[in-house]
């Protein structure tokens, strides 16, 4: 069970790193071209499925995070893994 655990917090947290990057690419040559309009809501534009995309990644890496963190919590008490957990999911949020 812990393996699939990890697995799954690796993944969660890596395809973030993924995610990311990519649509900052696609925003980029998009807008670049003309065709990305962030000022409307829109769903049939692309800045509503871009940001839809990136709040799903982000709340699927927090998940994972978060899962990882209350799994391993007392195998991992004498090295103190709160502060660490705290500054990974910081950088996730604060990135978004």
């Amino acid at each position: 069970m812990p393996l699939i655990l990890i697995r799954y917090a690796k993944f969660g947290t890596l395809q973030y790193c993924v995610v990311r990057p990519v649509i900052a690419v696609a925003i980029f040559l998009l807008a670049l071209t003309g065709h990305y309009d962030d000022t409307s809501l829109s769903p049939t534009g692309l800045y509503f499925w871009f940001m839809l995309a990136i709040n799903v990644s982000v709340a699927y890496a927090l998940g994972a995070l978060i899962s990882f963190y209350y799994a391993f919590k007392v195998p991992l008490a004498p090295v103190d893994p709160l502060p660490k957990f705290l500054c990974v999911k910081s950088v996730v949020f604060f990135a978004f």
